[in-house]
């Protein structure tokens, strides 16, 4: 299950994973903070194969990425990014419609397919359940 969750200061975007093994472990991503007291405003979570690493980086311009890949193949990857955005939009909305969001979710790509399970809008976050298929990988 994959969430897109409002806060006032960030979008998160999860890409999804190829079918999970069941030893798993959930990575949680913290967005945003709080002026009082620094604690995280929400938190956008994900779960990868018990063996990944986490992969190190700077994605630069107040960006905060979360990468988990596979230690045998890192083009086989999962990754949260954290974007700020202006302070003045009004609402989930101003980032476009559900099926708008999803088409940045879900980009469109040359032999990648996506079966969408879920996608809806629900009070303050967009929430998207789905399996990708990429070509030569599991």
């Amino acid at each position: 299950r994959r969430e897109i969750l409002k806060a006032p200061l960030a979008l998160a975007t999860v890409v999804a994973l190829p079918a999970v093994a069941a030893d798993t472990k959930t990575i949680s991503v913290p967005v945003g903070s709080s002026a009082k007291d620094g604690s995280p405003l929400s938190k956008a979570t994900f779960s990868v194969p018990a063996d990944w690493v986490k992969l190190s980086g700077d994605p630069g311009g107040g960006r905060k990425m979360e990468l988990y890949a596979d230690p045998n193949n890192a083009d086989t990857n999962a990754f949260a990014l954290i974007t700020p955005v202006r302070g003045d939009y009004t609402s989930l909305g101003s980032f476009g419609s559900v099926e708008v969001v999803q088409d940045t979710v879900m980009p469109a790509a040359p032999d990648i397919t996506y079966d969408v399970i879920k996608s809806e809008a629900q009070t303050g976050k967009y929430v998207y359940e789905y399996i990708v298929q990429v070509p030569e990988q599991p």
